[in-house]
């Protein structure tokens, strides 16, 4: 079965997110984050499969992906 990759964005605190959806809306909802130097969109065959059972949302984190990017980072 291939399932619809909805690409949404958000706003928080200023600042725009992006993030992918797959599934039905009200299916339980089970939320996927990226590894460093990747986006949500590493998740896509994933999300593909836990779609057919879960809402799958994968977050671009900050300054990966569609996110915002801001001038300063730190690991802490």
């Amino acid at each position: 079965m291939d399932l619809e990759i909805r690409v949404n964005q958000m706003e928080l605190n200023g600042l725009t997110f992006q993030y992918r959806e797959t599934g039905d809306v009200s299916a339980p909802p089970l939320v996927v984050l990226h590894a460093l130097g990747k986006s949500a969109e590493s998740w896509d065959q994933v999300a593909a499969a836990l779609g057919e059972n879960y809402r799958v949302l994968a977050l671009d984190q900050r300054g990966h992906g569609g996110s915002a990017r801001t001038n300063a980072y730190s690991f802490e």
